[in-house]
């Protein structure tokens, strides 16, 4: 009877034993003093590949699981039973790929506290890897974008200079001469408009200075700055606001920088002109669906700007990649200018998106949120057209 409890026990001790191994998700070889594996658990196959009868029995080194430095360096510790070790290294599995694990071994005692072997245990760190690389190229952009927000602010300041220059050189000139003027100064206006947006790319979050705007009014003389571009590019701007107009609690400089973008982008993708559609208006409905992709104290409702060209249209495939940094499918383009606009977007609280199909032009949805302390006045609605085609 005695016995039995006592193998019962034995039994009980042995299995929780054997459960609580297969439960690790570290993998744990253990080897005899001839190098041969005698036990292995289920983490340890997955890890490697290898099924337990493909392991157990076997000598460790002619598996081909550890390269030749571990098997040495294991070689020299079992001659120093007492010894451990720790180390990363590339474990091969069966299919032939590696894997990086992070690997420590112990020596393994008898019942009467004699070294017997060895006690192997890895760990697949292949993702912990994976997010080291990730936060080393995320430091090395950080400090480039430092750099680089550096170097655009003091290029900058001699642009300025030029452009003054050249716009008193355009006065006094005539004819070729002037067209070459004129030349330098759009160039001008193209690399700040560039180093603009890398400011406002590599400063990070923005922050809006939030000033009570008329976004109609403000909009109506940003168009009225821009009718020198608008007419060398014999571009036709429509205007199609809302009844409503709205105080809105904006940015003007970023702002202006964000239609900026918007502008040069329609306008680049009609390169024999055409017409560019600037609309307004207020979304009564929907408004329960949108409230939740807003962070800020829930919106009243929401004022959505609408710009859209008639260019070729940006196709679907990668329509999810245009507000990404860099990304661009022009030969000259930086690939900043949305990146940039969903930044002020972002800073204002609201959103952009993109509706185009190939070959029926693109349109930029610009969603602002309306909250209960901005002001709407009832006015007629404003269709208006401006520019040459």
């Amino acid at each position: 009877m005695e016995l039995e409890k006592n193998l019962e026990e034995t039994e009980k001790v042995r299995s929780y034993l054997h459960n609580l191994l297969e439960s690790l998700n570290s993998g744990v070889m253990v080897i005899d003093s001839s190098g041969r594996v005698t036990t292995v658990n289920d983490a340890a196959q997955i890890i490697t590949g290898f099924d337990s009868d493909e392991i157990i029995g076997k000598n460790l080194s002619d598996l081909g699981i550890f390269d030749d430095c571990f098997m040495g360096t294991l070689k020299r510790i079992m001659a120093n039973p007492t010894q451990g070790g720790n180390c990363e290294m590339q474990v091969m599995q069966k299919d032939g790929q590696s894997l990086c694990v992070n690997l420590s071994s112990s020596p393994m005692k008898n019942s009467q506290n004699r070294v017997s072997g060895r006690v192997i245990v890895f760990q697949n760190i292949e993702r912990l890897k994976a997010l080291e690389e990730q936060a080393q190229r995320t430091g090395r952009l950080s400090a480039m974008g430092e750099m680089a927000a550096r170097v655009a602010h003091e290029i900058r300041n001699p642009l300025g200079s030029i452009e003054l220059f050249a716009s008193l050189l355009r006065r006094e000139l005539d004819g070729d001469r002037r067209r070459l003027a004129e030349h330098l100064i759009d160039g001008v206006k193209t690399l700040n408009t560039i180093l603009t947006n890398l400011l406002y790319f590599f400063r990070g979050p923005l922050e809006a200075v939030r000033i009570e705007m008329d976004l109609h009014r403000f909009l109506s003389d940003f168009l009225a700055e821009m009718t020198h571009v608008i007419e060398k590019k014999r571009v036709i701007i429509r205007k199609d606001f809302s009844r409503e107009a709205f105080t809105l609690q904006g940015d003007p400089e970023l702002l202006k920088q964000l239609f900026l973008n918007l502008l040069l982008n329609a306008i680049q993708a009609m390169p024999d002109g055409g017409e560019i559609r600037i609309s307004t208006r207020l979304i009564r409905e929907q408004v329960d669906i949108l409230r939740p992709k807003f962070t800020d104290s829930p919106p009243a409702g929401f004022l959505e700007v609408r710009v859209s060209d008639l260019g070729s249209g940006i196709p679907k495939k990668i329509q999810s990649r245009i507000f990404d940094p860099f990304f661009t499918t022009r030969d000259r383009g930086a690939g900043l200018g949305l990146a940039a606009a969903q930044n002020i977007m972002e800073a204002h609280g609201g959103m952009i998106t993109v509706a185009s199909g190939k070959q029926q032009g693109a349109t930029f949805l610009l969603t602002f949120p309306l909250h209960r302390g901005n002001r709407k006045v009832k006015k007629t609605r404003q269709r208006e057209c401006c520019g040459n085609a």
